[in-house]
C-alpha cells in the first residue's frame, strides 16, 4: 500500500452502509475494519475519492495518519466505528514505542515511525521527506542549488541553469550565479540577469 496514490473515483465502486447503524447511508471508498494490524503505511496517499472512509474495530492499530485530510471534499462521510476501537489510544501506542518523527506534525499523526511516513510536516518536505531546513538536503558539488518556499513549505530545486542556488525563486532570472551564459537585461527600470545555455540567436 506504500505506494498507492489514489483511492476510489466518481464512478467506481463504493460500499453503501450506515455508520455503526445509524439511520443515514453513506458512500464510502476506504473501509479499515476489523484488522489486527499495527500500521498501515499510505504515505504516498494523496486523495479519497467518491465516498468517505469508515475506521473501526482496530484495536492494535498505531501508525495510521488522519484520513480527513485527503477526503477531496468535505461532503464525504467520516465513520469512526463505537462498536470497537478505530485504533489503539495514542497514549499507549507510545508506551509500546510507537510514535512519529520529530519532524512530523504530531496532531495529524503519521504512517510510521521515519520522516518519510508524516501526513504533514513541521518545516519542510523534499521528495516526500520532512526536514527542518532545506540546507540539510544533500547535493551534488554540480547541483543548480535548492530554494526554501516559504509559502508551499517544500525544498525546490532552482533552475538547472543555476549554479549555488537561488533567490527569491527557482526561475532562470533568480540564480545566485549562471552555469553557462548571463544576459543582462532592463525589466521595469531594473537590471536583470537571466541565465542561459547559449545565446539567444
Amino acid at each position: 500500500l506504500r505506494n498507492l496514490r489514489i483511492v476510489g473515483s466518481e464512478d467506481g465502486e463504493k460500499v453503501e452502509s450506515s455508520c455503526d447503524g445509524g439511520p443515514n447511508r453513506y458512500n464510502y471508498s476506504l473501509l479499515i475494519l476489523g484488522t489486527v494490524l499495527q500500521s498501515i503505511d499510505l504515505s504516498s496517499l494523496e486523495v479519497i475519492r467518491g465516498g468517505g472512509y469508515v475506521q473501526s474495530r482496530n484495536s492494535d492499530l498505531c501508525y495510521v495518519g488522519d484520513l480527513g485530510v485527503y477526503l477531496e471534499n468535505s461532503s464525504l462521510h467520516e465513520c469512526f466505528g463505537k462498536a470497537g476501537a478505530p485504533l489503539k489510544n495514542r497514549s499507549q501506542c507510545e508506551a509500546d514505542g510507537f510514535t512519529c518523527h520529530p519532524q512530523c506534525n504530531a496532531s495529524l499523526a503519521c504512517w510510521g515511525p521515519n520522516n518519510t511516513q508524516c501526513v504533514e510536516c513541521v518545516y519542510f518536505r523534499y521528495q516526500g521527506t520532512c526536514l527542518e531546513n532545506c540546507s540539510e538536503i544533500q547535493l551534488p558539488s554540480n547541483s543548480s542549488g535548492i530554494y526554501s518556499n516559504l509559502v508551499t513549505m517544500e525544498c525546490e530545486q532552482c533552475d538547472v541553469e543555476c549554479v549555488g542556488g537561488c533567490v527569491g525563486g527557482t526561475g532562470p532570472t533568480q540564480c545566485v550565479e549562471c552555469r553557462n551564459l548571463v544576459l543582462r537585461e532592463r525589466v521595469e527600470g531594473r537590471e536583470e540577469n537571466l541565465c542561459l545555455s547559449e545565446c539567444l540567436l
